[in-house]
């Protein structure tokens, strides 16, 4: 019969359990450190902290380092055993699989993170010489040090002046980089703000809730004025309900497009739910009660037949909402996914009023836009393209373009550019540098 003392854990046992025990606490101080540490540049650099990562790290860390063990294991025993080889690269595959869905399940968790886009490097001071101050507190010199840089950071951000509003007078045009898709932000001088679509909703993400939002939310802006739907293709409204959810809005603009979309309907719903009153865009309607710009809308005409709205084709890119933005002296034409049917009837209804600095090239640079003859009416300065890097169609066109080079126009495209921002005092158009 085992003696009694066999089934308790003897002094040693002990010990090696308190040492464990000491080590795991160990652990997670040193990650509650680091993570408090780097805490400010993260939330300025990327204006969003996890609240589960300290937790989080505890399990993925070591997954992670175990993965990369087996992954050079497997390397090394394929040369001599694939057998081997394959078995440690099957169980670090196993392990580092687990580790991103746990990863993804805590990212997913309420509150797992916090939204900090208004958070500047200034918040860092105080938050340092506040952290020194606590780990540093027996030490009376250190710790009257990081008092002093505490208040000192509190004092600067109470009473630095503020310098002068880079904004006023300046109108913004951002053409965020939402891949194969549209999102254009255009920042009036008055503050009002205008949302043209919102990039695409694909089997990879939402770029409405991933780009867009966080775009919003970085430039410290907390609603819109006003939302414009070009039309109800997914590349273009994909992201409108993430938007409508995340954002008041205070009007909906969008296409008679007709062939109503899974997301169509639900930005519709968003709407709906949110208060965020919906209307069609009519040609020749002024957009806004705004002072310094004036924005008109050219396209598309008044509501179509029905056999026209039967046609997939003239209910959706023929049907993009076209609108030109005048700000002094300087204008910009937004066109959707505007064909050569639209630009034809363009043309035709407004001829030279059509001129504009800036072009925002129709379907991410298709041939089946943007026509010579529309060139020669628009005579842009400077053609913006929002178009995915590698896409599958071979956006933009070569030959659209050889007709935008032949014309003049200076090209800027979001595949190798990343974000365009555009600003004008309404006498000139300059490209703003953000990287």
């Amino acid at each position: 019969m085992p003696s009694p003392r066999g089934l308790i854990a003897g002094p040693g046992d002990r010990g090696h359990i308190l040492r464990s025990f000491r080590w795991i606490l160990r652990s997670i101080l040193l990650s509650v450190i680091v993570s408090l540490g780097t805490l400010p540049v993260t939330a300025a650099c990327f204006g969003r902290v996890s609240l589960v990562g300290v937790l989080t790290n505890i399990a993925v860390v070591p997954a992670t380092g175990a993965g990369m063990i087996l992954g050079t294991l497997a390397l090394g025993a394929d040369l001599v055993l694939p057998v081997l080889g394959a078995s440690y690269a099957a169980a670090g595959g196993l392990l580092l699989h687990w580790t991103i869905r746990f990863s993804e399940f805590s990212a997913s968790l309420p509150f797992a993170s916090l939204e900090t886009s208004r958070f500047g490097l200034w918040e860092a001071i105080p938050w340092y010489g506040a952290i020194g101050l606590a780990t540093h507190w027996r030490d009376r010199r250190m710790a009257a040090r990081f008092l002093a840089l505490f208040l000192a950071g509190l004092n600067t951000l109470v009473f630095l002046p503020a310098g002068p509003d880079p904004s006023r007078g300046v109108l913004r045009v951002s053409m965020i980089d939402v891949g194969q898709g549209d999102a254009i932000l255009v920042e009036f001088p008055g503050g009002e703000t205008l949302l043209v679509d919102t990039g695409p909703l694909t089997l990879t993400g939402d770029a409405g809730k991933k780009i867009v939002a966080p775009f919003l939310r970085r430039k410290g802006i907390g609603s819109l004025d006003m939302l414009l739907i070009t039309h109800p293709d997914a590349d273009h409204c994909g992201g409108a309900a993430s938007i409508i959810r995340s954002f008041p809005v205070r009007r909906v603009i969008e296409s008679d497009a007709g062939g109503q979309t899974a997301v169509y309907a639900s930005y519709h719903a968003a709407a709906l739910a949110r208060g965020s009153p919906l209307s069609l865009a009519c040609r020749g309607e002024r957009l806004g009660a705004l002072e310094c710009a004036r924005v008109y809308v050219l396209w598309p005409g008044p509501r179509r037949t029905a056999a026209a709205q039967s046609s997939r084709r003239a209910s959706s890119n023929n049907a993009s909402i076209v609108f030109k933005l005048v700000y002094g002296h300087v204008s910009f034409l937004f066109t959707g996914d505007a064909e050569r049917d639209s630009e034809t009837g363009l043309i035709r209804s407004f001829g030279s009023f059509l001129g504009s600095t800036v072009l925002k090239v129709a379907h991410h640079g298709s041939d089946s836009g943007t026509s010579q003859e529309f060139l020669d009416a628009v005579r842009p300065a400077v053609a913006l393209v929002s178009v995915g890097l590698h896409n599958r169609f071979g956006h933009p066109s070569p030959s659209l373009l050889g007709r935008l080079g032949a014309a003049g126009a200076r090209v800027l495209r979001t595949d190798r550019e990343g974000a365009i921002v555009l600003a004008t005092d309404g006498r000139s158009v300059r490209e703003i540098p953000w990287r």
